[in-house]
């Protein structure tokens, strides 16, 4: 009973008509993500400004910023690794009846301003001077991911990515549309 009830519901919803995507809008994202790189969460935001092509044919181009942090232990040392990424990005968003509904693929190009140090986790070698690995660069990922709009300026997403330098991040946001 509780699941056809749920599924009435986002039937009903699904019923109402909200602007899924319009020539020259603006939306900001703020997101939390998880990422694949040290099971750690990650923060963000995207920008995205969009541009109908033709009626089917819907394209957006806007910008990234992600941040986050993890660490590797190993026997006797610890590397931590910081990362701040921005970057831009390019969607193309996939047409369907359903105007809550909005699916799109895109890439990022962007640069990894990451660091990373390491450090001896006991005193087995401390007059060893320890070199902390090159961390950072650029950066180009590819991207899919679902929009839900719950009102005509709000909606629920979320992301998948997977790029170079092992980049790969699974993110959840609400888009509000500006």
């Amino acid at each position: 009973m509780f699941m056809k009830s749920i599924i009435l519901t986002l039937i009903f919803l699904s019923a109402s008509v909200f602007g899924q995507f319009k020539s020259a809008d603006n939306y900001l994202e703020p997101i939390v993500g998880f990422s694949f790189l040290g099971s750690t969460p990650q923060y963000g935001f995207n920008y995205e400004h969009t541009f109908l092509v033709e009626r089917e044919h819907k394209i957006g181009i806007g910008f990234v910023a992600r941040y986050w942090k993890y660490s590797e232990q190993f026997v006797a040392t610890k590397t931590s690794y910081v990362d701040f990424l921005v970057g831009v990005q390019t969607n193309y968003h996939f047409y369907l009846r359903n105007k809550r509904v909005n699916p799109w693929i895109g890439i990022v190009a962007g640069y990894d301003f990451g660091s990373a140090k390491t450090s001896w986790t006991s005193e087995v070698h401390p007059e060893v001077v320890l070199e902390s690995p090159e961390y950072g660069g650029l950066m180009f990922s590819v991207h899919a991911g679902l929009r839900y709009w719950l009102s005509p300026n709000i909606a629920l997403s979320t992301r998948i990515g997977f790029g170079t330098m092992s980049y790969g991040a699974l993110d959840l946001g609400v888009i509000f549309r500006i």
